[in-house]
């Protein structure tokens, strides 16, 4: 179970990571349209893990400060 939350939490912070610093940045694509593709892809990742409730509510929660990492050390 561990192992699902890590996954988990690491495919979460680097699409929030793509779609807030990547795309709108590099790639030219509108904030609202990033925050719709990043919408989907958390809907498809909660969809096809087999996690509960409970473990993909803490693996959104633990994405927040690897994103903050993640900006910090690229910016």
């Amino acid at each position: 179970m561990a192992l699902r939350i890590t996954i988990t939490t690491i495919i979460l912070a680097i699409s929030l990571f793509l779609t807030v610093a990547v795309l709108p940045d590099s790639m030219g694509i509108d904030e609202d349209t990033s925050m719709i593709i990043f919408m989907v892809v958390v809907a498809i990742v909660f969809k096809l893990s087999k996690n509960g409730t409970a473990v993909n509510g803490a693996s959104l929660l633990l994405s927040i400060p690897i994103f903050m990492v993640l900006v910090m050390f690229i910016y």
